[in-house]
């Protein structure tokens, strides 16, 4: 460049002038090449994260929080990865703009019984970089089902345990029985649980203890009593008329009464819970006609109500006569008769017969005056039965040659 030199004016105005002047002369001279400055290249797009790898690594199963350095030459985010719907993993602030910062990346508490982990991806332009958080699992021990409620009947049932740590099962009660044992790898235990024979419910635990004491989980198993019930078996029974023994089966669960209604039933056991047969003697009946009577077991509550219905059959009619056959002499006789029968009233009927009476029980034969025999009968009958006593009386024989004058004129036809 030329060593130029101006002579400032004094006047104020003409030095204005002159500074305009020297300006356009600067501009001139940069316009033809004196002065050529290179602009300045962009800064890239970079971010750099620095945080202690061992604690991302292992994050204890309580949470917590990590600090992480970040330098980024540009605005930048951070986006959590695979943190799962609980969102566990979290970051803040989660954008921002070029320079230094720090930012903190915070853990929720593992209540389940398995590690977990997640990303957190720094982005700045095309430049990214990835943190990996490893969180251990918490000690678990948990059931998935508190409380069971079963019938009175034997029942298998299933609880699902949640563990990852030793832990010990311990059961209340007798009637309830571990099918599978612990594991760690296996995550269902099966119980067996034995019929409820009493009418009353009852109700035991299953406590699952890990082996440090810390951790208790309890499973409540309810169990119905089993439904009231009386049964009798036959319900009915048909009998003869002879005297019998008659055995009823009787199930039940609770105390109950027996009642008869006729005398005629005696019960040879008594009600007992333990003894399922109860024997009854049932006596003869000496009626022609049927009878029937009543077993009734109640409960001693009054709420369950069986009926045996007993029918015996009424004794078969008889007629039994004896003598059936008298031989009477001419001069006639009393004869006994006896009859034995079950058909209430009977009649003894001679006919026509005069020379054959009956006053009580007794056969009357007056005596045959005539020569000739003759033949009577008596008809003993009742309900439908009758037997019938044939009568045969000798004729009157003559006397010897002393007889008497009557004998002879009796005689003087057969001469």
């Amino acid at each position: 460049m030329n060593d130029i030199r101006y002579r400032i004016p004094r006047h104020p105005l003409q030095g204005i002038t002159v500074l305009l002047l020297l300006l356009m002369a600067a501009c001139s001279d940069s316009d033809n090449g004196l002065d050529d400055p290179t602009p300045p290249e962009p800064v890239p797009a970079e971010i750099t994260v620095e945080a202690d790898t061992e604690s991302l690594r292992s994050v204890e199963p309580s949470g917590g929080s990590i600090t992480v350095s970040l330098t980024a030459t540009a605005q930048w985010t951070a986006t959590v990865e695979d943190a799962g719907t609980d969102h566990w993993l979290s970051v803040s602030p989660a954008s921002g703009r070029a320079g230094e910062t720090t930012v903190t990346l915070t853990i929720a508490a593992n209540e389940s019984p398995d590690a977990r982990s997640a990303s957190v991806v720094f982005v700045c332009g095309d430049d990214e970089e990835t943190l990996t958080v490893t969180q251990q699992q918490g000690d678990v021990l948990a059931v998935s089902q508190e409380v069971y409620e079963l019938p009175a009947t034997a029942s298998t049932m299933e609880v699902n345990v949640q563990a990852n740590i030793p832990y010990t099962t311990e059961i209340s009660v007798d009637w309830i029985n571990a099918v599978t044992t612990r594991s760690l790898t296996e995550e269902t235990l099966t119980f067996q649980v034995a019929a409820n024979e009493d009418t009353e419910s009852r109700e035991g635990t299953i406590t699952f203890t890990s082996k440090d004491g810390s951790l208790v989980c309890t499973v409540t198993v309810k169990q119905a009593g089993e439904e009231l019930y009386l049964e009798v078996t036959p319900q009915t029974f048909e009998l003869p008329a002879t005297a019998n023994t008659m055995e009823v089966n009787v199930q039940a669960n609770i105390p109950y009464t027996t009642e008869i209604s006729v005398d005629w039933i005696n019960a040879v056991t008594a009600r007992n819970l333990t003894e399922k047969t109860l024997t009854f003697q049932v006596t003869a009946n000496e009626n022609t006609g049927s009878r029937e009577g009543t077993i009734t077991f109640t409960s001693e509550d009054g709420s369950l109500t069986r009926t045996v219905t007993v029918r015996q059959a009424g004794e078969e009619l008889y007629l039994e006569v004896t003598p059936t056959h008298i031989d009477v002499p001419a001069e006639g006789g009393t004869y006994t008769l006896d009859i034995r029968t079950n058909a209430g009233n009977v009649s003894i009927d001679t006919g026509d017969i005069v020379w054959i009476s009956v006053q009580d029980y007794q056969i009357i034969v007056a005596p045959n005056t005539d020569r000739e025999e003759r033949i009577g009968a008596i008809v003993v009958a009742g309900e439908g039965l009758s037997q019938m006593i044939e009568v045969t009386q000798a004729g009157k024989q003559p006397s010897g040659a002393g007889g008497q004058i009557e004998d002879f004129e009796e005689n003087e036809e057969e001469w």
